[in-house]
């Protein structure tokens, strides 16, 4: 309660909740914290504010449970699987959430482009050295409340969506946890692996004219250097800030973002020669040029990637995270997802 309230006030004194602007409270500290909480400070009436509306938050939730309870109904509440970048939690405890990435969902029939959601995904690997505690509180919290809970994208405990933080649309994401492609796999099923004509924006002059018409020689002069965006355009965000600034160009904004997705493969955050393949790959201009016996083969390292290869390893994670979760808990877990749901998703639930 007192980080929350302390959160609260600093949060209103510097008018946004985007702690990193916070100065010398940017990274939380438990000791500077409690100081500022301290009775003797002329704002302290403005953390008791929080206090007070925590409390009677409490105590009316609680009111109507028992009511509830009284009249033989039980309450059901919802665990989304994120957080706010820029909540209380991703302040106090910022090493259990991967900042530099965005978490969201691989594109599907109503979301062409994928989700970005904008929240940090989750370290895992912090997370499990306490069994995850940050996890196991939050259910405990809960069951003063709830007599059953719906956890809300439950295929984010077996992986999640990652996108990388200078990416705008869903598309450019991966799944983490899963196991990458390397380079040798290419090689032994016969194709050579080639970075530059797989990871990066497949971009040739008859696709510009393609894709612009009328605007080719403007995209040309203002964004490309030949066929590869200038280095002032090097991610999705920085060409959003651009137009942002530039308002004149942006009917060229949505052609120009899907030019960053026009690839097949994506490298994988620790590199060492590791690629992810870009989901929906065949729908990309860059896939159709390929020869057809180079199409051929990715396809089958296509399906092996996402439909064999990571399903032990998502059966693992899945297992352990949702284990401690139940263990924490006498609620009845429930859990929500659509899309691309995996074979072991059924059985570990």
């Amino acid at each position: 309660l007192v980080p929350y309230a302390v959160y609260c006030y600093l949060r209103d004194k510097h008018q946004t909740a985007d702690s990193t602007s916070w100065g010398e409270f940017a990274n939380y500290n438990e000791e500077a914290i409690q100081d500022l909480a301290s009775p003797d400070n002329d704002f302290y009436d403005e953390i008791l504010l929080h206090y007070f509306t925590q409390y009677h938050l409490h105590l009316q939730l609680k009111d109507a449970v028992d009511y509830a309870h009284k009249n033989g109904v039980i309450l059901k509440g919802d665990l989304p699987i994120g957080v706010g970048r820029h909540s209380c939690d991703a302040w106090m405890y910022r090493s259990l959430f991967h900042m530099d990435m965005q978490a969201g969902a691989p594109p599907d029939a109503f979301a062409t482009k994928g989700q970005n959601w904008s929240f940090p995904t989750y370290n895992w690997e912090t997370m499990a050295q306490d069994n995850y505690a940050w996890w196991r509180q939050r259910m405990e919290h809960m069951g003063n409340y709830f007599d059953a809970i719906r956890i809300d994208h439950v295929l984010g405990f077996f992986r999640i969506w990652s996108i990388p933080l200078d990416a705008v649309e869903g598309i450019l994401g991966k799944f983490v946890s899963s196991w990458p492609i390397p380079s040798y796999d290419f090689s032994n099923a016969g194709i050579e692996f080639n970075e530059e004509r797989y990871c990066q924006p497949y971009i040739t002059d008859e696709l510009i004219y393609n894709w612009f018409g009328s605007n080719s020689d403007t995209v040309k002069d203002v964004f490309l250097d030949g066929h590869k965006f200038k280095p002032a355009f090097a991610n999705q965000r920085m060409l959003i800030s651009f137009i942002k600034d530039h308002p004149e160009y942006q009917h060229l904004q949505a052609p120009l973002l899907d030019i960053y997705s026009n690839v097949i493969a994506i490298r994988d955050d620790s590199y060492n020669g590791n690629y992810h393949l870009r989901i929906g790959m065949h729908g990309t201009e860059s896939y159709k040029a390929l020869p057809h016996q180079q199409q051929e083969i990715l396809n089958r390292l296509f399906d092996d990637y996402f439909f064999r290869k990571q399903n032990q390893l998502w059966e693992e994670e899945g297992l352990k995270k949702l284990t401690a979760l139940k263990n924490s808990t006498d609620m009845l877990i429930c859990a929500e997802d659509l899309g691309m749901v995996p074979a072991m998703v059924e059985s570990v639930l």
